[in-house]
């Protein structure tokens, strides 16, 4: 792998000559960004997926929506629609996206919209509901035509972006420099938040002032996909997952129980009829009754309930959530809103 970046590294030096020529018709005018007077909190990374993105979107969230009117505005990666679409709890993942409508279903009370325009899917938020609000951007960070904003910068623990090199060489999709532009850092998807990150830390000190925060993923308890109902993990199970990087998810697994056997997919991947034919006959094969998924996918697999139930197969979920050290999470929620605090949205 290795000797293949290595001859990959001159197709990553072209692209980041194309990625430095946009920023800098951005920064100086030649190419139009818009603004908008409102509280904007833009989610993102410099790297492919699988950085914790659409869990810190929901953990924002959550915090904010209590007292404030918050909005969430996602791309819809894996979704089919056009234009400008509102994410409802009845909504088809093949139609709104798997990551909007996993959001939905863990944040019904709040407004969920996708569209591959972000400055038109604001103002048509703003057309729909003038008051003040916050939005949340879920993977904003490269849409230059978008200015302004809080921007929070994810990078995974076990692919800092500061090692990591530009496509097709490495995962980076953007430049290292960029960091330096965002408001916050979060090192995300630590095994524990007592784990060292001295060296993370001072690499991104290179590259970026901006407070840097650390956060790991935590189990939220086996669900039923159909009852969401607590449910008991058996000794062996299926596990199936289509996410950007499972391994945090295995990881939490397997201190539950035995993975008898993984199907992995890519990133998004619309499941069909003969994928579930074959996680049945494995099962069937083997005396397995549990197949086990990931949020984001199990919203993907309700229409196959009449399927499953004939073949007496559950497809459980582990939801998962941010957790952060109680003294940087005071500070994270401090500094966002000290950020909101510039606008009256009260």
């Amino acid at each position: 792998m290795r000797i293949l970046s290595l001859l990959l590294r001159p197709l990553s030096w072209l692209y980041g000559l194309i990625l430095w020529i946009r920023h800098w018709l951005y920064d100086r005018g030649l190419l139009c960004s818009n603004s908008f007077d409102q509280p904007i909190i833009r989610i993102g990374n410099l790297s492919l997926g699988g950085t914790g993105k659409t869990p810190m979107t929901i953990f924002i969230a959550e915090y904010l929506s209590d007292r404030y009117n918050v909005y969430i505005l996602s791309r819809g990666y894996g979704g089919r629609s056009r234009g400008i679409q509102e994410v409802r709890i009845t909504s088809l993942a093949d139609e709104v996206g798997d990551e909007p409508l996993m959001m939905k279903h863990r944040l019904p009370k709040v407004r969920i919209f996708v569209s591959n325009d972000r400055v038109a899917g604001i103002r048509h938020i703003n057309t729909l509901d003038p008051d003040r609000k916050i939005v949340l951007l879920d993977d904003s960070l490269q849409h230059r035509s978008l200015a302004g904003g809080l921007q929070v910068l994810l990078s995974d623990i076990n692919r800092i972006f500061c090692v990591d090199y530009l496509l097709p060489a490495g995962r980076l999709r953007d430049l290292k420099s960029r960091a330096s532009k965002v408001d916050i850092i979060v090192v995300s998807k630590l095994k524990s938040l007592t784990d060292d990150t001295t060296r993370a830390d001072e690499a991104i000190l290179r590259y970026s002032q901006a407070p840097v925060f650390h956060t790991s993923l935590s189990s939220m308890g086996i669900k039923d996909n159909l009852t969401n109902d607590e449910a008991f993990l058996n000794p062996k199970v299926l596990v199936v997952s289509a996410i950007a990087n499972p391994y945090t998810f295995y990881q939490i697994l397997q201190e539950r129980t035995i993975i008898k056997k993984k199907y992995e997919y890519r990133d998004h991947y619309q499941y069909t009829e003969a994928d579930l034919n074959e996680w049945l006959i494995y099962c069937q094969e083997n005396g397995i009754t549990q197949i086990l998924t990931t949020e984001k996918d199990a919203v993907k697999m309700k229409d196959f309930k009449d399927i499953l139930d004939k073949a007496k197969v559950a497809i459980l979920v582990l939801p998962i959530q941010i957790t952060m050290a109680e003294n940087e999470m005071v500070d994270f929620f401090q500094k966002i809103e000290t950020y909101i605090k510039t606008y009256d949205i009260n």
